[in-house]
């Protein structure tokens, strides 16, 4: 066969490949036999197992933007007939190719407008041979958003050590599902070092930091998920100012009550005092370890100094002060305007802390109008408002989370109050 020397009386020949060979047959007398015979071996062929389909299962970046995409079918048989089965209207075909011992077939398509938002994304195939054919087989394609991220976790959250330093603060995310990558975003004063686009980042805070929200998306060809968020506050503020009237004794004519005040900073300790104290001329009536106080004034009072001393969690302290003007002789012997009340306003916000709104109560003996001012963190100002005393509004609604300051102003008196929105 093909050329070779041995004869043998046998027809069988063993150990062939696939191909084309010549034979030649000679008698028992070593004659040629005239002519020859050309034979093909194929081949066996076996039942067609072990098909599957390979390619891009998640098409997000593929859908309406003329690209071809390629899937290739296989089977563990050769000899074997592919037989596709695309989604309908919104899959365009451009050519179905097999491979030249038949194992394989592979088809290119482009995804139109719309498939993403189509409920069957299924592309089928199905295999067969002489020996029958193969079960169905399914690639199930999607075009799915990244999921929500997971909640945020922080390495620190002191930011003593921190703050207007090279060291830096870690936020990270485990996991979003169909996510390819992270978009992360930092309040003002903070800055993002290294990590954008990971599941991790390393952030710096500048001295200009105060609070505001770390915020992370997960990222496809499809788009972006729904954002997390972590709040952040800066526990190494310190208060930067007293808020309250410098003309307690305006508020009665036989003495009155003042509340002062300052910001709110969680970890933070405060520590009030007014001067002069003589003859109870001045005297603190509330607690003095929180960011306000309600201080007495009696119509003798000369005038004077309210201070607080406030050390925050990194054990920094600093003092602010408030001048006081003193009693005027009016208020002495009664010459003041009888509208004036001898009591304080209060200013309640609840339920604070708040995951939707407020309801915003101010009590007081007057009855002017009381003004409102919302402001963010950084006392910026966001909205102002209106209402009578004993009222109850609700506000804060549209807010994003984070935290606000809520002042009430009613003639000459002022009170402030944090509100925190998760």
């Amino acid at each position: 066969i093909d050329g070779g020397t041995t004869y043998q009386s046998s027809t069988t020949f063993g150990g062939l490949t696939s191909g084309d060979y010549n034979v030649l047959v000679r008698n028992n007398d070593v004659c040629i036999v005239n002519g020859s015979a050309s034979i093909s071996i194929t081949p066996s062929v076996t039942f067609p197992n072990n098909v599957t389909i390979s390619g891009d299962q998640n098409v997000c970046r593929y859908v309406g933007i003329d690209t071809i995409v390629s899937y290739t079918a296989s089977s563990s048989s050769p000899s074997t007939n592919f037989v596709w089965s695309v989604p309908p209207s919104l899959v365009q075909v451009i050519d179905i190719t097999p491979s030249a011992d038949g194992s394989q077939s592979t088809i290119r398509v482009k995804f139109l407008d719309g498939f993403a938002t189509q409920p069957n994304k299924q592309l089928r195939v199905t295999a067969s041979n002489i020996c029958g054919a193969a079960a169905l087989v399914n690639l199930y394609l999607n075009a799915l958003l990244p999921e929500t991220p997971s909640p945020i976790r922080a390495s620190n959250t002191n930011f003593c050590n921190v703050v207007s330093t090279t060291n830096t603060i870690t936020y990270t995310t485990d996991s979003s599902a169909n996510a390819t990558s992270f978009l992360w975003t930092v309040p003002a004063g903070a800055t993002i070092v290294s990590g954008q686009g990971t599941n991790s980042i390393s952030v710096s805070f500048d001295a200009t930091f105060t609070e505001g929200d770390v915020t992370v998306t997960g990222v496809n060809d499809c788009g972006n998920s729904a954002p997390r968020t972590l709040f952040i506050l800066n526990n190494s503020a310190l208060p930067t100012s007293i808020n309250g009237t410098r003309n307690p004794c305006n508020q009665s004519f036989s003495g009155s009550t003042s509340e002062y005040s300052t910001e709110d900073i969680p970890g933070v300790d405060y520590l009030w005092t007014v001067t002069p104290t003589d003859g109870n001329a001045a005297q603190i009536i509330t607690a003095n370890n929180a960011y306000s106080v309600a201080i007495r004034f009696r119509n003798n009072y000369p005038g004077g100094v309210v201070t607080v001393v406030a050390t925050n969690a990194c054990q920094q302290t600093v003092t602010r002060t408030l001048n006081l003007n003193p009693c005027s002789n009016d208020v002495v012997t009664g010459k003041q305007n009888t509208s004036i009340s001898t009591a304080s306003m209060e200013l309640a916000v609840f339920p604070n802390p708040s995951t939707t709104e407020f309801n915003l109560q101010v009590k007081s003996p007057s009855a002017e109008p009381i003004k409102i001012k919302i402001m963010d963190g950084n006392g910026k100002l966001i909205k102002i408002m209106n209402m009578m005393p004993h009222e109850t509004i609700r506000l804060g609604n549209e807010l994003k989370s984070g935290a606000y300051l809520i002042e009430a102003l009613q003639a000459e008196q002022r009170k402030t109050i944090r509100a925190i929105k998760f």
